[in-house]
């Protein structure tokens, strides 16, 4: 497993690190420790998940952080497609294709589904534990770690 780290990449950089292997990349220092904790939790057992989290495909449900929340068809498969990368990133493309069925490009749904689902979700919706924005290439969902900054949606 490998994880790049950079200080300053551009997107173009982190993309073709992916491409090349890299699991996970890390960029726009400083780099918060409960992050790169959870990173290495992901490289070391295959998943940086929050315990406790659980998806009911039959009732359309996420179970999460011992409260049970409802969701709509397209956000449960958002929220499952993010949990399926049990703490990897999932870009912009691989989200709006699968969950949009490829009707979209725009990545403005993406960006008020997460808005929307961060409302319903997230402790602190503008400090966000569970649904991590990864600039310019995607997402993923985090393990509930405290987060010092606020996100790039």
């Amino acid at each position: 497993m490998v994880l790049a780290l950079a200080t300053i990449a551009q997107k173009r950089q982190r993309m073709a690190a992916l491409a090349a292997g890299a699991h996970e990349f890390l960029t726009t220092g400083p780099i918060d420790p409960a992050q790169l904790s959870a990173r290495l939790t992901l490289l070391a057992t295959g998943s940086a998940l929050p315990a406790g989290i659980a998806m009911d495909a039959g009732q359309g449900s996420l179970l999460l952080a011992g409260a049970s929340h409802q969701l709509s068809e397209r956000d449960y498969r958002l929220i499952a497609m993010l949990v399926e990368a049990r703490g990897g990133v999932v870009s912009h493309d691989a989200l709006l294709e699968r969950v949009w069925d490829g009707r979209y490009t725009d990545r403005q749904h993406l960006r008020v589904a997460i808005r929307r689902l961060r409302k319903r979700i997230e402790p602190e919706p503008d400090l966000p534990r569970y649904l991590l924005s990864e600039p310019a290439i995607g997402y993923r969902f985090g393990n509930g770690g405290d987060r010092r900054m606020p996100p790039a949606a």
